[in-house]
C-alpha cells in the first residue's frame, strides 16, 4: 500500500528536499491573509488531504447523493494511506458577534509501526 504523493493532495503545489509552497488558495475553507494562523493553516492542510480521500458520492450523472436531510454522503478511500486517516466528524455553525463561522470538526489518527516490548 503507498502512501498519497504530494501533487495528488495538492496539485498546484511544489516542493523540495527542504520546502513546501503551497499556495493559500489552493486550500479548502482558508479565506488567505497575511494574519492566517498556524491552526487556520493546518486545518485547511487537513481538509485538502480529506477531500482527496472522502469524495462526495455522486450517481453516474455527476449528481450529488444525499440522505434524506440533504445531507452529502462521502466515500471512504483511506486504504490508499499507510500511516494517517482522516475522518470528517461533524460541522457546525457559530454565530459570533453577528458573524457566521463554518466549523469542521475533524479527527485524525496517526499510525506508526514500532517493535513490540518483550516481556
Amino acid at each position: 500500500m503507498n502512501d498519497l504523493a504530494f501533487s495528488q493532495v495538492f496539485p498546484n503545489g511544489s516542493q523540495t528536499v527542504n520546502t513546501w509552497t503551497i499556495a493559500k488558495s489552493d486550500l479548502p475553507g482558508l479565506v488567505a491573509s497575511n494574519s492566517n494562523s498556524p491552526g487556520e493553516l493546518f486545518t485547511a492542510i487537513c481538509l485538502a488531504f480529506l477531500n482527496v480521500n472522502q469524495a462526495i458520492l455522486c450517481t453516474d450523472n455527476q449528481q450529488e447523493i444525499t440522505t434524506d436531510g440533504n445531507d452529502q454522503i462521502y466515500g471512504d478511500s483511506m486504504d490508499t494511506c499507510t500511516d494517517i486517516q482522516t475522518i470528517y466528524w461533524q460541522l457546525s455553525i457559530d454565530n459570533r458577534n453577528g458573524f457566521f463561522y463554518k466549523n469542521d470538526q475533524l479527527v485524525v489518527f496517526n499510525y506508526e509501526a514500532f517493535t513490540s516490548p518483550s516481556y
